[in-house]
């Protein structure tokens, strides 16, 4: 957290914001005068006008990050007004977080779930999977498909005995120390097939919630402007699953 004068009071856009904060050593002034601010070294901020000119009585703006909507809401309470081209296209930083489906699915398979959980929270790669579609192609994060595999890696029939579960373990291991791509065609194959089915659930949900949001705002006349705005929120953030999973899913697409 950090405390701004002036600068503080800016709002955010998500295209062309007027000014963006750089570090002291990147910015030109400081790089010819030999110094930085305050002889605070380079940990000072200055901010430097973008491309485009400021003209007169313009609104001076920031970009806060490039975040999606759902990181935006948590943090400041709003969203950005995207549309469909604009995040499928990879302009706009789309990303759903699917944690809660892939812990089902965990969940589900009892034991030998817990056993991929287990291997996951000691190999740094439990939770925080998400899909995206910037930058292009649409995607699965890496640690959605690291995650993907080892649950796969137990689901083939091949792998029963202890022996086996090792030795599948060991095979996956060498995909994240970069030794193999790959578990194997099959294991590969086997997650594309899961992306694509999360992908649908993904879809079925978003528009499970559009729907809410639509039926309640046209019950809301009588409701707050503040309520009214509320529901424009949830059905952006909604309308951002739907768009990158539909992205994602023309990527993982399983015949």
């Amino acid at each position: 957290m950090s405390l701004c004068p002036v600068f503080d009071f800016a709002n955010h856009v998500w295209t062309r914001p007027t000014m963006k904060p750089v570090r002291a050593a990147e910015s030109e002034i400081w790089q010819v005068e030999g110094r930085s601010p305050g002889g605070g070294g380079n940990s000072d901020l200055v901010f430097a006008s973008c491309d485009t000119g400021v003209t007169r009585d313009q609104e001076v703006t920031l970009r806060y990050g490039w975040h999606p909507n759902r990181t935006l809401f948590v943090e400041y309470g709003f969203t950005n007004a995207i549309t469909s081209e604009e995040v499928m296209s990879g302009m706009y930083p789309g990303e759903v977080n699917i944690q809660d489906i892939v812990t089902s699915l965990l969940d589900r398979q009892g034991e030998t779930g817990a056993f991929v959980k287990r291997t996951l929270e000691r190999e740094g790669y439990w939770g925080n999977w998400t899909m995206h579609c910037s930058p292009q192609p649409a995607h699965a994060s890496f640690r959605l498909i690291t995650a993907l595999r080892l649950y796969h890696s137990f689901t083939s029939s091949k792998v029963r005995s202890e022996e086996e579960m090792k030795a599948a373990s060991r095979r996956w291991q060498d995909t994240i120390m970069g030794h193999k791509e790959i578990v194997s065609e099959e294991n590969e194959k086997a997650c594309n097939k899961t992306i694509s089915e999360i992908c649908e659930m993904v879809m079925k949900r978003a528009k499970s919630g559009i729907k809410a949001v639509k039926e309640e705002r046209s019950h809301s006349h009588s409701h707050s402007h503040s309520y009214s705005y509320s529901l424009s929120l949830l059905s952006l953030l909604w309308s951002e699953e739907l768009w990158v999973s539909e992205a994602v899913a023309m990527n993982y697409y399983v015949i």
